[in-house]
């Protein structure tokens, strides 16, 4: 759902004829994380320096990484996402407790591939620092993923071999919104232009590579949490319609 109360992507899809699985990184959220960590150096003297690393963002840093604006408080002119609903969102946020597991990410990649031996063929949604997992589940299981779509999503470990490969029959698009040029932070210009190097090395190795940067398709303002913006279902109908022309 969004912060102020809109329909979201889940059920959005949903009701578009789609089943839907909302997932949780392995630690974080409803999946929950490993206390032991914490309470051996809380509780019981363990040394300080095996604490896992927790992220934890103030609101000066998600507002820049997240390009609601330059700098917080100042909002881009055009932004798309609802602001009144800040605290809202912002109440929704959690740590990335994923590191108090023994293999930190790599948990969420075998159970997605777990999941997907389960129920069958799916399309893999990712967003932003879980988009190298979604590359790894690809991997993992090519046969599974009838396509890849990164919404922002890191795409910096796709090789040349990935593209020959895994993704010769997997269908792969990364979404971008606005004002990401010259932005601070990961979800800046490092990061898209390496999106769109991913997308051209699938297409050049024979495969379905999409770089879709919404303000070049007219689209304008979205922010990082682009599920969230008040255009956040134009924004699910232009996946739907590729996923339509690209998926069996």
């Amino acid at each position: 759902t969004t912060p102020d109360g809109r329909e979201g992507w889940a059920t959005w899809f949903v009701r578009h004829g789609h089943p839907v699985y909302v997932v949780d990184q392995a630690g974080r959220g409803r999946s929950g994380f490993n206390p032991t960590p914490v309470n051996a150096v809380r509780d019981g003297g363990a040394d300080p320096k095996t604490l896992p690393i927790f992220f934890l963002g103030p609101i000066e840093r998600a507002w820049a990484n997240f390009r609601f604006g330059p700098a917080y408080p100042k909002p881009f002119p055009n932004l798309q996402f609802p602001l009144e609903a800040l605290d809202q969102y912002l109440a929704q946020l959690v740590p990335n407790a994923e590191t108090t597991l023994k293999g930190g990410g790599a948990n969420t990649v075998n159970a997605l591939a777990a999941l997907l031996d389960k129920i069958g063929p799916a399309v893999i949604f990712v967003h932003s620092q879980s988009g190298v997992y979604g590359l790894d589940v690809v991997r993992k299981r090519p046969a599974l993923v009838r396509a890849l779509v990164s919404v922002e999503g890191g795409c910096e470990t796709l090789t040349p071999q990935d593209a020959a490969t895994s993704f010769a029959k997997v269908p792969f698009i990364s979404v971008w919104g606005d004002n990401s040029v010259g932005a601070w932070g990961v979800n800046g210009d490092k990061r898209r232009n390496g999106c769109a190097q991913a997308a051209n090395l699938i297409k050049g190795a024979g495969g379905r590579g999409t770089f879709l940067l919404l303000p070049e398709a007219g689209v304008l303002g979205n922010s990082h949490m682009m599920m969230m913006d008040r255009n956040n279902l134009q924004v699910a109908d232009m996946i739907r319609r590729w996923l339509t022309e690209s998926v069996r």
